[in-house]
């Protein structure tokens, strides 16, 4: 270790290199520092974007469920119905021809509750994406401001 005695004497050029290296320092400390905040920003909004993200994912298996269940409920009280319906025919070629009705107008009808079904999915899937998709506009607004604060 060096002592006073032996120390080397500063010399004009280590003299005036020293504020050249204690202003870097002190940028660079600036540089982290603000990285960090930034980090920070960061990780929070992507907690907001998450929890806003489960949040509307779970109003949409919400959604489809009900959707789900009025389909499973008309489906019954159709086959219900028809049911009710045979045990009101006269013989067995008009339990023959109500059969072939119901089956007709059921693949109709189950045809027309897949799309309705296939639409709500559809629907709740973009909701649920609107967060995240909100959370890049943003981050990409910002980063462009950023750039061109730089640049002025």
């Amino acid at each position: 270790m060096a002592t006073a005695k032996t120390a080397p004497k500063a010399t004009e050029e280590t003299k005036a290199s020293t504020p050249a290296v204690v202003e870097t320092l002190k940028t660079s400390y600036e540089n982290v520092t603000e990285n960090f905040k930034g980090y920070s920003e960061n990780l929070g909004q992507a907690g907001t974007v998450a929890s806003e993200t489960v949040r509307s994912t779970y109003n949409g298996v919400v959604a489809f469920d009900r959707a789900l269940l009025d389909v499973f409920r008309a489906n019954l009280d159709s086959w219900v119905e028809h049911g009710r319906n045979l045990t009101k025919a006269p013989n067995l070629i008009a339990v023959a021809e109500q059969h072939k009705d119901f089956l007709t107008k059921q693949i109709e009808v189950v045809s027309g509750q897949i799309k309705e079904l296939s639409d709500v999915a559809e629907e709740q899937t973009k909701a649920s994406v609107v967060p995240v998709f909100a959370a890049v506009d943003q981050m990409v607004a910002t980063s462009k401001a950023k750039k061109d604060e730089k640049a002025a």
